[in-house]
């Protein structure tokens, strides 16, 4: 009922005029911006003053109200404030009021004496371009509509948030990033500025170089001896002048261009030759190479050519495990002698069949196969001995412990008490339990009773852990559960209900009303407010009132009811709303109304315009206004728009009425939207790839652009599927480590004047494998990862695994350092995962993981957190609803369109999900999937522009 009345409010006070004036449209909204931090200038969307609308602005801060049209307001003190506006609009020279709107919004008073802002960069070099760097700006606080000025240390400059530049020649350069910071406003801040400079060394590109190490060998012609071996250097693009190294693998060198070397025993030898150019005389340590052949040299009688060999293989590797061992040795004799050694300290076992070999505790373990041969007495021995080391893990402990428990209702002789049941399964009244009850105390019960001291919503939890028979404490075995509880205070029924009745207090003067108080529940003593819908009001229990003009009034009448002592119950309330119409012997009750139809939506548009006012008689004027500057008095006109764009066309309607009564004019308008002519759109995307085969840039793929219709304007953009993206027309791209990525282009075309045409877009997607060379085996894969922190929140690290093969399972074991024999490790068993540091200091980070055919490798780092807050001010979000089963919602309110970041932390300050969406001035609701989360208290924090906000909710 109340949003019917109010719409007819608006709905009078916005198209009555008369026939000199229109009347002011009855809207309380506003806008704001800010001079400075705390000096704010309001800006009504109403923007007239008397005699047609008047002004009430309430700051929220306790100062006095202002009167001004737009006023300007100065905050004392940082916060958020209650801003509210009130509006009353009239008819000509004031003479009528027509309605009242009012409106509240927030604000927020910002610190203006913190600055945050420090200065960084980093460069790097373009392999393509000799002197071309890249800077990327890394500064904390920083924001691209601040100052930005870079000096490049020679005599050049730019205020490009992320410039390059190409420098004339090699060498160092003192490259300095200043930064100013500037307020919402764009206003420079000058006591909030930060400088870094840095040497960038330059330098000059490498020359290409051809040489490549190559030698065969053959026994030393002309003896007989076979341990002389005769290796001739066939390498390309050398000469004799330049450094030429051998290493024959028996500890022995030589310098050579050619070599002849005697071996002192028969055997198998890693033979190298490395080859290094010299320029003038100067040795190039850049143009080098290096190859290597096993050359094996045998005795002339029974040749020792057994490669000893065997794989393992292991269904569980918990304590105790059996692991099958497979031989695989190549070129054993049946008198060769196989002997097996299992690491274990179990005695070793002759066999040359495969076996099977349990071993009973957990540790790491390198088992070896050996064969002997029997040679002739004086010559070399014939042994050769394969080995490998697996680990066999512990049998974890077994914790069958699940906290709950459930709250009774407030006991009735105790106000807001509570009985909590412990139904904790596998819970014993030996284990150690512990209640928070919310509001600061604790108990330790196996099940609990609290009285709080007043009502409220308190989160309380309880953490159990485990003891086992000899009572010592199980810390593998720890759960905990909270759940929030509201205890409210005894509720006294409120049986008011506001009503009354309203008739013409008097038969000479129809415009004195008289309104007769008909509530239930209601006394004399209760406060009573009756507002009259002109801007009056009174107290009395029944009201009698004189309106000045004819017309249509909201009246309500609001009841709050105090108690045998007089105080207000503000809990016991009830307000009652009525339209009362008060008309002149002449009413004017014609309604403007029409509506449109278009045949075509570009322009040019013909559009008929049908009136479908009622109430007319056939002495009213129409006069219709079409919003291109032309205008008709026909009752259903035709209009055509030449050109595109959005026109307001109005049917105003007038009416005689007899002198000294009021002005009888109704008019209604409509937006209409006329489209530009569509555009003809030829452009079709795709494109191919192609692997580089050269070994100097792992994973580089050339991309070729091959869409119809493309035009050197045109706006390209692909993405890698990685996180990385470019605008050139073919480019060339890296990537990190191996794995499936969704390459996308993206075309979108420019008109003759380089504008985009927003309706001539095209795009393809394809999915690139980038596969790991085919003879990578366990000693060639390598395992590191980087570390991302988060530019609004500064202990919050994004870890990336970085590889050259497929990893199968990643596991990330986080300790905080120094470690001792106390320290307690996060492990978290997730590809690529988000982590929330809960304090500063330094940890050491270690990232485990699993490749193909049971290769394990593991890498550690230390890095260090140096603040835990975040970099934005802190304020308090509305979360609903609260507890949640599925999504939760968090409220904003925005006074200038930003992109709204949402985050979802578990209990281990990990990331579990997240949500950015387009914000819009006003009101927003940013809501969050959570339905696949488990049960628990999780954190929602909010960014957005330079504010943070968190608050907390129960997910059942």
């Amino acid at each position: 009922m109340k949003k019917i009345i109010l719409f007819f409010s608006i709905f009078c006070a916005v198209f009555a005029t008369n026939t000199n004036a229109q009347f002011a449209a009855c809207n309380a909204s506003f806008t704001y911006n800010y001079l400075t931090a705390n000096n704010i200038k309001f800006v009504p969307a109403v923007n007239l003053g008397s005699p047609y609308a008047y002004h009430v602005w309430k700051f929220g801060d306790g100062t006095p109200d202002s009167t001004t049209v737009s006023p300007t307001h100065v905050y004392a003190a940082n916060g958020v404030y209650n801003v509210m506006h009130i509006i009353n609009t009239t008819g000509t020279a004031g003479t009528n009021i027509v309605c009242r709107d009012t409106i509240t919004s927030t604000i927020s008073i910002a610190n203006t004496n913190t600055c945050t802002l420090q200065s960084n960069f980093t460069s790097s070099g373009v392999a393509s371009s000799a002197f071309t760097y890249f800077f990327t700006n890394t500064s904390i606080g920083a924001a691209p509509i601040d100052s930005i000025r870079w000096t490049f240390g020679d005599g050049s400059s730019s205020s490009i948030y992320n410039p390059s530049h190409t420098y004339a020649s090699a060498g160092q350069y003192n490259v300095c990033l200043r930064i100013i910071k500037r307020n919402p406003n764009g206003v420079l801040v000058p006591t909030c500025a930060s400088e870094i400079c840095s040497i960038v060394n330059v330098i000059a590109p490498t020359p290409t170089c051809t040489v490549q190490a190559l030698f065969n060998n053959v026994a030393t012609p002309g003896t007989s001896n076979p341990l002389s071996q005769y290796f001739a250097n066939t390498s390309t693009n050398i000469v004799t002048s330049d450094s030429i190294r051998w290493t024959f693998g028996d500890g022995s060198s030589a310098s050579t261009y050619h070599a002849n070397h005697v071996y002192a025993n028969y055997g198998t030898y890693n033979v190298c030759l490395r080859v290094i150019k010299r320029i003038n005389g100067v040795l190039q340590p850049n143009c080098a190479s290096d190859t290597c052949i096993a050359t094996t040299i045998v005795a002339p009688i029974n040749p020792c050519n057994v490669q000893a060999f065997f794989t393992t293989s292991i269904s569980n590797n918990i304590a105790p495990a059996v692991v099958q061992f497979f031989n695989q040795s190549t070129g054993v004799l049946p008198t060769d002698t196989i002997r097996w050694n299992f690491g274990d300290g179990s005695p070793s076992i002759v066999s040359n069949v495969n076996l099977a070999h349990t071993y009973a505790n957990a540790g790491t373990y390198t088992a070896c196969i050996r064969i002997k041969r029997l040679t002739p007495a004086g010559s070399v021995p014939c042994i050769r001995e394969y080995c490998t080391t697996f680990t066999i893990v512990p049998a974890p402990p077994v914790c069958n412990l699940a906290a709950s428990f459930t709250a009774n209702p407030a006991i009735v002789t105790i106000p807001f008490t509570r009985n909590y049941l412990n139904t904790s399964v596998g819970a014993a009244a030996t284990d150690s339990i512990r209640w928070t009850f919310g509001d600061g105390t604790s108990a330790s019960t196996y099940n609990a009773t609290h009285s709080y001291a007043s009502a409220g919503i308190y989160n309380v939890c309880i953490r159990i852990i485990k003891r086992n028979p000899n009572g010592v404490l199980q810390t593998n075995c720890i759960r905990e559960f909270c759940k929030l509880d509201t205890i409210t205070p005894p509720i006294t029924p409120c049986t008011l209900q506001a009503l009354f009745t309203v008739g013409t207090a008097t038969s000479i003067n129809s415009l004195s009303q008289y309104f007769t108080n008909t509530s239930t529940g209601a006394a004399a003593t209760d406060s009573i407010r009756w507002t009259f819908g002109d801007g009056t009001s009174a107290s009395t229990f029944n009201a009698t009132h004189t309106y000045a003009n004819y017309g249509t009034y909201n009246v309500c009448l609001r009841i709050i009811k105090r108690n045998a002592a007089g105080v207000l119950q503000t809990n016991c309330a009830s307000e009652f709303c009525r339209v009362v119409t008060i008309t002149a012997p002449n009413p004017c009750n014609v309604q403007a109304y029409f509506s449109i139809t278009s045949s075509s939506t570009t322009a040019p548009a013909a559009v008929v315009f049908t009136n479908q006012s009622t109430g007319i008689l056939p002495t009213d004027s129409v006069r219709w206004i079409f919003g291109d500057g032309t205008f008709s008095l026909s009752n259903n006109p035709v209009h055509t728009y030449a050109n595109a764009g959005t026109y307001t066309a109005c049917i105003r309607i007038k009416r005689l009425t007899p002198a000294g009564a009021e002005p009888c004019v109704r008019e209604y308008c409509k937006v209409i939207t006329i489209l530009p002519p569509v555009t003809y759109c030829n452009i079709s995307a795709n494109f191919t790839w192609m692997r580089d085969t050269a070994v100097t840039i792992p994973n580089l793929y050339h991309f070729t652009n091959t869409t119809i219709g493309l035009s050197s304007t045109d706006s390209i953009r692909w993405s890698f599927g990685d996180g990385t993206f470019s605008n050139a027309v073919n480019p060339n791209h890296s990537y990190a480590q191996v794995g499936p990525y969704q390459v996308c282009i993206r075309v979108q075309k420019r008109n003759s004047n380089g504008v985009l045409v927003p309706n001539c877009v095209s795009e393809k997607c394809y999915t690139v494998v980038v596969a790991a060379p085919t003879n990578m085996n366990c000693n060639n894969v390598t395992l590191s990862f980087t570390n991302t922190q988060d530019p609004l929140y500064q202990n919050r690290r994004r870890f990336t695994a970085v590889a050259n093969a497929a990893i199968l399972n990643q596991s990330w074991t986080i300790t905080r350092m120094p470690i001792t024999a106390s320290s307690s490790s996060v492990i978290i068993n997730q590809f690529n995962p988000t982590y929330a540091f809960l304090d500063s200091g330094y940890y050491r980070v270690c990232l485990k993981a699993i490749f193909a055919n049971n290769c394990v490798k593991e890498y550690c780092s230390v890095i260090h957190i140096a603040n835990n807050t975040p970099t934005t001010n802190a304020c308090n979000l509305q979360l609903y609803p609260n507890p949640t089963s599925n999504t939760v919602t968090g409220v904003v309110t925005l006074s200038q369109p930003l992109i709204l970041y949402a985050f979802i932390y578990n209990s281990q300050n990990m990331l579990v999900a997240q949500k950015i969406q387009q914000g819009a001035v006003g009101i927003n609701n940013v809501s969050v999937n959570v339905a696949n989360l488990p049960a628990g208290i999780y954190r929602y924090r909010l960014y957005y522009g330079f504010q943070s906000c968190v608050s907390t909710f129960v997910k059942q």
